[in-house]
């Protein structure tokens, strides 16, 4: 018989942490959880067909408000973060000479 996964890995984690008498450590993570914890999204996949349609379109403001808003600035400090927003200034920034542009 296979060992069920725990359903809260974090709670586990805090659970053992307290049992071993690691206040300060459990008192850490729990800011960290809090602090991480991030919001579920009611329509995710509607943000992420707005965020095409503004890259699609040439949106740039608009675009990476939404990238904001959504994925994060925090994302783009690491170094493939940093990557994809090199990536995303060069697409946007030849856009207008670009076929997709065209009649728009």
């Amino acid at each position: 018989m296979e060992a069920k996964e725990p359903t809260n890995l974090n709670q586990v984690v805090l659970d053992h942490l307290t049992k071993e008498g690691y206040i300060k450590a459990v008192k850490a993570m729990k800011e960290e959880i809090k602090a991480n914890k991030k919001k579920v999204k009611k329509n995710p996949q509607k943000k992420v067909d707005e965020m095409l349609k503004c890259f699609e379109d040439g949106e740039q403001a608009k675009f990476i408000s939404l990238w904001n808003e959504n994925v994060g600035k925090n994302n783009t400090e690491d170094l493939y973060g940093s990557k994809i927003e090199f990536y995303v200034r060069i697409y946007f920034t030849i856009f207008p000479m670009h076929s997709l542009s065209k009649g728009k």
